[in-house]
């Protein structure tokens, strides 16, 4: 196995990560720095580096590596896809309640893990050759950032499926609800296990945003080089995604509402916990 070797699994906000130096980032090119190269993009944060562009010995091996991660999200979305037909068809016979349809999606989550794993197996292969191609710290740091990213594209599909199905069982409880001879039991019903993955399917762009912003956060080897803007999208997105979710579910039970903005930031709290233990976050918000 090459030097980079999975990591774990990228933390949700409030687990702390390794404590930081009180230092500030090392200067542009320095060991451990990953800060923006000449030619970067927003896309791209850094230009390729030697061996990568077009002809050389490390870009056909590169070139494997994205097709297998490309491999492993068309077979999964083929999953996904399944799936959710297989939902649509409990939800149009009826077959609405929320605990057997959970349960049904619990083998597709297995399947995710098992593809997390296809994809570490897949970079240690990859790695071992670019080090048999004696690829440098740049090449192995930006390749090896591709096993966390494909991993957390590959639970963003699998949450943004399982949302979306179960919020359209939600929809049915709550007509069903209103139809009732006795709404008022019916909707506390609904309010107890429905009303949640609505909003969670209302929250799901803003919630991608902020799982994307922690690996990459995460990603990074030297904690002091992570740029104060990441940083400051993991923040807006986290409160967008809580307060999208906690407002969409006050829509829906008014009775909630008057809990929202205490929701929220108790839910931020882990967040900020987490910005905290980066020393760029904490001289900015002096």
């Amino acid at each position: 196995m090459g030097w980079f070797t999975r990591k774990p699994k990228a933390p949700a906000p409030g687990d702390a990560p390794d404590e930081p130096s009180e230092q500030p980032a090392p200067a542009q090119g320095a060991q451990g720095a990953r800060s923006p190269l000449p030619g970067a993009s927003p896309l791209r944060p850094h230009p390729p580096p030697p061996g990568l562009t077009e002809g050389g010995s490390l870009a056909p091996i590169v070139a494997r590596w994205d097709a297998a991660i490309a491999d492993i999200e068309r077979r999964w979305d083929a999953t996904l896809e399944q799936a959710v037909a297989a939902s649509d068809r409990m939800l149009a016979s009826g077959q609405g309640d929320m605990e057997p349809l959970t349960r049904s999606w619990g083998p597709v989550e297995h399947q995710m893990h098992q593809l997390t794993d296809e994809v570490s197996e897949r970079w240690d292969q990859i790695s071992d050759l670019l080090s048999e191609e004696c690829a440098g710290e740049e090449v192995m740091q930006r390749e090896g950032g591709k096993l966390d990213l494909a991993s957390c594209e590959l639970e963003i599909r699998y949450q943004r499926a399982f949302r979306a199905t179960m919020a359209r069982a939600a929809e049915l409880m709550r007509e069903r609800a209103l139809a009732s001879a006795d709404p008022a039991s019916a909707m506390r019903v609904f309010a107890a296990s429905g009303a949640l993955f609505i909003g969670q399917r209302a929250a799901q762009a803003s919630w991608e945003a902020m799982r994307r912003a922690e690996t990459r956060i995460n990603n990074y080897r030297d904690k002091r080089a992570v740029p104060l803007a990441l940083l400051e999208e993991l923040e807006s997105t986290a409160r967008g995604h809580w307060t999208t979710l906690f407002t969409t579910e006050a829509e829906l039970v008014p009775e909630l509402q008057r809990y929202v903005a205490a929701k929220i930031e108790s839910s931020m709290k882990s967040v900020e916990k987490t910005l905290r233990q980066f020393w760029q976050w904490r001289e900015a918000k002096k």
